[in-house]
């Protein structure tokens, strides 16, 4: 079987979380889970276009983002990599990454960290609701994970906390939201994604993924 059937099937068996809000029936939204390292993504050895900011830049061809700014190793920088960069929002409570040629079956992004919330100035909560929402090749929405709360209470880089959220849609995603609607202090980090080959079977695994989608809804 085709690593990209094997890795979704074993996505769906294990249990991977999925949004329960209504949702195109050929899109499947995953996360928030643990994320350590790139082998922690459902779309791992997909051929994925994978940016981790290690240049400090975010210069990975054919996305963009309205706002934030990448920040460099210091003991406030969370990042997936061992002292490494990490993505800021700068202010912006929602970073919008959006997709440019032919557009992406499959995309996602890890939250890392939040520091302060609004109107703090001196002490951070450094927790708090974290959303998600992806757009299909239209701009219509594929449905939103959360609110979700997110966050370990210190702003020091701790990769414990750091969780996946991502989309397949075979039609295409123009775009996925990350952002936290009480903070604009918050990181992100390995951005993520690729259009995937399709293969015999690979369609009829979708299809039942989305099958399975909706007994978990049914059963909400």
């Amino acid at each position: 079987m085709h690593p990209y059937a094997l890795r979704l099937l074993s996505s769906l068996l294990c249990g991977l979380p999925l949004l329960l809000a209504p949702a195109p029936a050929s899109a499947l939204l995953f996360g928030p889970t643990p994320y350590l390292d790139a082998t922690d993504s459902p779309f791992f050895g997909l051929g994925l276009a994978l940016e981790d900011f290690e240049n400090g830049l975010l210069d990975v061809a054919a996305v963009s983002v309205n706002g934030g700014v990448v920040l460099p190793p210091a003991p406030l920088t969370d990042s997936v990599d061992p002292a490494g960069f990490s993505f800021y929002s700068n202010e912006f409570h929602t970073l919008v990454f959006t997709f440019s040629g032919p557009l992406p079956t499959r995309a996602g992004i890890v939250w890392t960290d939040v520091g302060f919330l609004d109107g703090e100035t001196e002490t951070a909560t450094a927790m708090g609701d974290v959303i998600f929402e992806a757009f299909d090749e239209n701009g219509v929405s594929l449905g939103q994970i959360g609110p979700v709360l997110l966050g370990d209470g210190t702003a020091l880089a701790a990769p414990a906390e750091d969780r996946f959220f991502g989309v397949l849609h075979p039609g295409g995603i123009s775009r996925i939201e990350i952002g936290m609607p009480d903070s604009g202090d918050f990181e992100v980090d390995h951005l993520q994604f690729g259009v995937p080959v399709p293969e015999p079977g690979t369609a009829t695994l979708v299809v039942a993924g989305i099958a399975a989608l909706g007994w978990r809804r049914r059963a909400a």
